[in-house]
Formats: structure tokens, sequence, C-alpha cells
């Protein structure tokens, strides 16, 4: 636009042509700069379109970058990563079997020796172990092993303060005992029991009964 200007002031052009010139000129250049504010602006509106539309469909604003950014393949485990994967969360969950080569510890042969002595905690051991070892079953699945011992020999316990000859208490074998008490203490004191003094022997396990005159 210079060099137009000073061309026509060289041939001697009147000066309100020159000047009609200079403000065509400056026109058209405000017109190119409207122009592209416009274009910035249109695109400036668009860009945030887009962003709204992404928030709307996935809930956060999209990352060009990321967008671009291609999904690593996905990789299917083996049969063999499956099998161990599960086997861990079932031990870490709901327990394991006892393992063959299972021992309570110093702390838990301590346990058993002051409730049922050094003999009797080995044997208890080696019944303990063949006992679950060959259990079959989900009762044979224990989580915490060194409990399930302490309750295993606190049972011992009861039954080591008890004779062995002696029958449990409430069973078959206990009742029968008792009756058979009772009867030999009858034989004793002949057919009538009660006697003609009228006086009631003490039997253990009988309750004396007379019928009424």
């Amino acid at each position: 636009m210079k060099e137009l200007l000073e061309r026509l002031a060289s041939l001697n052009c009147p000066v309100d042509i020159i000047s009609e010139v200079a403000m065509l000129g400056m026109k058209a250049q405000l017109y190119e700069e409207l122009q592209a504010d416009k274009k910035m602006q249109r695109e400036k509106w668009a860009e945030l379109k887009r962003n709204q539309r992404a928030k709307m469909s996935s809930g956060r604003p999209v990352d060009k970058e990321r967008k671009e950014e291609k999904s690593p393949p996905y990789i299917t485990p083996s049969k063999e990563e499956k099998k161990e994967t599960t086997s861990l969360r079932s031990v870490g969950t709901k327990g394991s079997r006892i393992p063959q080569d299972w021992h309570p510890g110093s702390e838990g042969i301590e346990f058993a020796e002051r409730l049922v002595g050094t003999e009797r905690t080995t044997l208890e051991l080696a019944k303990f172990k063949d006992y679950w070892i060959a259990r079959a079953g989900q009762l044979a699945v224990k989580r915490d092993w060194p409990a399930t011992w302490r309750n295993w020999v606190r049972k011992a316990s009861e039954t080591q303060s008890r004779p062995v000859n002696e029958p449990r208490p409430g069973s078959f074998q206990d009742r029968l005992e008792r009756h058979t008490n009772v009867l030999r203490k009858l034989e004793e004191y002949g057919n009538d029991p009660f006697a003609s003094s009228g006086s009631v022997p003490h039997v253990n396990g009988l309750i004396p009964f007379r019928s009424a005159k």
C-alpha cells in the first residue's frame, strides 16, 4: 500500500485522489483483520462445544493426546495363571488342608505339655496329624491350624482327667452300671428292701416307693 501511494505521488496525482486511495487501503486492511478475528472466534466456539459434548458423554474432559493414544491389547491369562490365582485366593480366605510336615512349633508343644504332659503330647500330635491328613472333604480345610491343635489338646486334657475304664457320664454304659448297682443293693436287702421295721435303705439311683395300704 505504501508503494502504491508513492507511485501516485510521483505521477503528480491530485492530493484528494491519493487520500481516497489511502482511505480505501485502510478500510481493506481493517476488513481483513475483522474477518480473521471472526474466524478465530468460530474456531474457539467449536472447540468449546466439542469439549462440552465430551463431558456429557464421559463425565470428564477429553484429552486430545489420550484420545489419540491407542489402548494396549488385552492379554488373556493362561489356565495355569488362573489356577494359581484361584488357589492363592482360596488359601488366604478359605483355609487349607494340613501339610504333611506340619508341626505346632515350640509354643504349641509347650501349651500341650502343660495340659497333658510330655508323653501324651507326642501321642496326641501323631493322632492329630494322622486324623486330619486322612480326613476328606471340606471339614478337613482349616484357616488356623495352630488354633485347631490347641482345641485338640484341650479335649484330650478333658478325657485324661477321667479314668480310662470310667464311662462317660450319661452314656449307655454309665446308666447300665448304675442300674446294676441298684439291683445289687436290692439283693443285699432281700425281697423286701424296706424291711419289716419300715426303715428305708439308702440306695443310689433308687427312688423308694411303697404301695398305699
